[in-house]
């Protein structure tokens, strides 16, 4: 392990104990668990701290033969149509407000994201 991982490991352990301790002391001063679990989101919004359990899930996940492909496809393809309704309809109401340049903005937007975030499934299952 180089310097470099080293260094990330050790942020990533560093946001990982402030999150635990956000926890601890929500449950220790009896903070109501809507308000917990939105604090907990939000720092995972906010900092990188979900994203090594997101990516090494994903790869473990997809390893496993032939169930595992199936379950990330399974995952990953509703993804792309919610994506794609929700820019749908906030097109639809861009129009229907009389605001057409916003509407042909974010489709443009939209057709950006969702093309590149084909290109890139396709790109993985090449290499």
């Amino acid at each position: 392990m180089n310097q470099e991982e080293k260094k990330k490991n050790r942020k990533l352990f560093i946001l990982w104990l402030i999150l635990f301790l956000i926890v601890f002391l929500a449950f220790k001063f009896h903070i109501d668990k809507k308000i917990t679990a939105s604090m907990v989101i939000l720092y995972g919004l906010i900092t990188p701290v979900f994203y090594g359990i997101i990516s090494v899930l994903g790869v473990w996940l997809a390893a496993v033969p032939w169930i595992g492909p199936i379950i990330i496809k399974i995952i990953s393809i509703p993804v792309f149509w919610i994506l794609h309704g929700a820019a749908y309809l906030g097109s639809l109401i861009f129009v229907a407000k009389g605001e057409s340049k916003k509407a042909i903005d974010a489709r443009v937007i939209t057709l950006v994201f969702l093309s590149g975030f084909l290109l890139g499934y396709i790109i993985s299952k090449i290499f």
